[in-house]
């Protein structure tokens, strides 16, 4: 049930369950139940339910932009101490647990406003293509949102600016969120190319992601309010395609 919250975005009721999730599973833990008993059948070793209830604590955290206590969640499933003589079962899970705390920690010292982290963050993600999108995601907001010039950063990901199924350490993304993401990237990659005075590309990435905005039904007015606030520098053939585009809304 987390992933099926997580993927509608109701965090609430994410850090609900993870709550729950976490008590329960360590009191199995507690109690000896392992994943080999009958009786209980647990689908997974027991450990990896409470550094999940963690995980996905931390995640909500992020969604509420809560960082520094999504970062303390994070210490939490990178901390097994409590786990007596892990099997190696358990170690395959821990050593899962300790490779994405690492991606989750550069994302949310990033928004927390340490753009220092980006190298580390991109050599991270250089290995892990399915952690590229949202990283860039993260990192153009980070941009916009920090002053920071971000251009060999773009140009070695330009590739990636399309849209794609996403999925997070809880489970699949919807694709509603998805959507929303994608207008987001192209939002922000506009904002960022017209602040840095690039105009030809600063205005295409606006107008894909407004007709992107029109295609999924997107109506909350950001790409239109964006645009406006550098009209005044437009050219012909990019006015004539907003107001084409608008229309359409």
């Amino acid at each position: 049930m987390i992933n099926v919250y997580a993927s509608l975005r109701r965090w609430d009721k994410v850090k609900n369950l993870a709550d729950k999730l976490k008590l329960k599973a360590m009191i199995y833990y507690e109690l000896g139940v392992t994943s080999e008993e009958p009786e209980a059948k647990p689908k997974k070793q027991i450990v990896f339910y409470v550094l999940y209830a963690y995980l996905a604590l931390g995640e909500a955290c992020f969604y509420y932009e809560e960082y520094e206590k999504a970062l303390q969640y994070v210490s939490m499933y990178t901390d097994y101490s409590w786990v007596n003589n892990p099997s190696d079962e358990e170690t395959v899970v821990i050593r899962q647990f300790e490779e994405w705390a690492e991606g989750n920690c550069y994302l949310y010292e990033l928004m927390s406003g340490k753009t220092e982290v980006i190298p580390s963050y991109m050599n991270y993600i250089s290995e892990r293509e399915n952690e590229i999108f949202p990283a860039l995601c993260a990192i153009v907001n980070a941009a916009n949102r920090f002053d920071i010039n971000i251009d060999s950063v773009l140009d070695a990901y330009d590739s990636y600016f399309i849209y794609q199924e996403q999925s997070s350490r809880i489970g699949k993304i919807s694709e509603q969120y998805t959507n929303d993401q994608y207008v987001t990237l192209l939002v922000g990659l506009g904002r960022y190319y017209l602040q840095h005075q690039d105009f030809t590309k600063g205005y295409e990435f606006i107008l894909r992601g407004l007709d992107f905005a029109i295609k999924i039904k997107n109506k909350e007015g950001i790409l239109e309010s964006l645009f406006e606030e550098f009209r005044y520098c437009s050219v012909e053939e990019v006015k004539l395609r907003y107001n084409k585009l608008i229309r359409e809304l």
